[in-house]
């Protein structure tokens, strides 16, 4: 039996991914929603669909106990149905509410979206209109259309709105910040597709909110742009990925997650069989546990975006579950695997982030340094290029003195005195008084 407030767990992921409100709340009597009346396009009240049946309509808890089924509520106004079937069926949306640019001054466009922001003008009324790709100003004035006009005066931020309009310049008011800020679209025909309660937390970055309350409010806080932009991104990386090996003969394969335990390696996520009592499945901690099968298989080049998992304490770079990209080769060596994902990543900066790399590596190839050198400079074979103090190599002065301390000034006799450097004081200075003669610079004080 759910809790009162929250929403039936078959129902849950249709909540989470609805243009929809906070949580919901159950209605009166926890009576569950599948029982509860609901309203058609006819306006009567049928019999209780079955859950099967709730699940399968999509249908998912509102507002204050109401009953939502796809884009229409049940606190619609007798023939609001019919007028949002006009904009879902007839209309159609045209385009999205980061597309429209200086081009479609004079056309009619059509926007679905949420609502960001109101304002009043005192004649005219302003709405900032979002969705995933962008933001795009709304302005209704009643002397175009009064309907419209009485609609966005009634709407509140997060309400979930549908518009038709003509494109118009916005002339001095352009804004710059906005890759829409050159135009606004002037309301002639709206309707509410949603309502919502306010939110918990303001839609927009820079929020102060604790991370907590953000989980808790997950479906909310993946509203808000810079969340938006890096699930965007990643999927525009992971088409990047398939197209480019894909390209360079690469066969992409996919590997069960659920495989036998392995005892090297990083630790396993362990799975109990429901079918084999006392037995259980390991998730996959790393996809090249089947590179053998598929090279000798003769996939020679295959690729695959896996998912990994691994029970073991978090890293600055791991987490329990994360996705790699997994590339295997056969008949080849160091240089043609360098060759390959040297060009993988320039693609990935320039289609990706607008940097081209060849404008500082003009040959397509990244230095390259062996591991003795890395040892030697850095320390590690992994070094970063960005650090400047390299290490020194003090071998041949630690066995010219017995394993002593001595210590070099950066002189000329220094460099060439033995005598001269076994003479320093406590600080690495040269001594005026005892330097030997052609060598009477005194380091690290006033001129002798």
């Amino acid at each position: 039996r759910p809790r009162p407030g929250l929403a039936p767990r078959h129902a849950l992921t249709a909540h989470l991914f609805s243009p929809r409100i906070p949580t919901p709340t159950m209605p009166p009597g926890n009576t569950p929603w599948w029982n509860y009346p609901h309203r058609t396009t006819t306006g009567k009240a049928p019999n209780a669909p079955t859950a099967r049946q709730g699940r399968r309509a999509g249908a998912c808890p509102g507002p204050a106990g109401t009953l939502n089924k796809g884009p229409l509520s049940v606190s619609a106004e007798p023939g609001q149905e019919r007028i949002v079937a006009r904009f879902i069926d007839e209309l159609k949306r045209t385009h999205s509410c980061g597309a429209l640019r200086e081009g479609d001054i004079d056309q009619e466009a059509i926007l679905f979206g949420w609502v960001q922001s109101r304002r009043d003008h005192g004649g005219c009324i302003f709405i900032d209109l979002r969705d995933r790709e962008g933001l795009t100003q709304l302005v209704f004035d009643p002397s175009v259309s009064r309907e419209a006009y009485d609609l966005a005066d009634a709407a509140r931020p997060e309400w979930v709105l549908g518009i038709r309009g003509r494109v118009r310049d916005r002339g001095k008011m352009r804004n710059p910040k906005l890759a829409t800020g050159a135009i606004e679209l002037v309301g002639m025909e709206a309707e509410i597709f949603n309502r919502s309660e306010t939110p918990p937390f303001q839609i927009e970055d820079g929020i102060d909110t604790h991370e907590e309350k953000r989980l808790e409010y997950r479906y909310l806080d993946l509203r808000r742009p810079r969340l938006q932009k890096s699930i965007l991104t990643r999927h525009r990386l992971h088409q990047l990925t398939r197209n480019y090996f894909t390209g360079q003969d690469f066969v992409e394969v996919e590997t069960p997650f659920m495989v036998k335990y392995t005892p090297g390696g990083a630790r396993n996520f362990l799975v109990p069989s429901r079918m084999h009592h006392g037995n259980f499945y390991a998730l996959a901690e790393s996809p090249q546990l089947f590179k053998q099968l598929l090279m000798v298989a003769g996939f020679d080049r295959y690729f695959q975006v896996v998912r990994c998992f691994r029970d073991e304490d978090l890293r600055l770079d791991r987490q329990p579950e994360f996705t790699q990209v997994d590339v295997e080769m056969s008949f080849v060596n160091e240089d043609d695997i360098f060759t390959e994902m040297e060009g993988y990543i320039f693609k990935v900066w320039k289609d990706l982030l607008g940097i081209d790399l060849k404008a500082r590596y003009q040959d397509g190839r990244f230095p390259r340094m062996g591991y003795a050198e890395s040892m030697r400079r850095f320390g590690n074979d992994k070094p970063d290029m960005r650090f400047g103090m390299e290490h020194t190599d003090l071998t041949d002065l630690v066995v010219e003195h017995d394993g002593g301390g001595g210590r070099a000034c950066g002189c000329d006799e220094c460099a060439s005195n033995v005598e001269h450097r076994r003479l320093q004081d406590r600080d690495g200075r040269c001594d005026p008084q005892s330097v030997p003669k052609g060598g009477a610079a005194y380091h690290g004080g006033a001129p002798g």
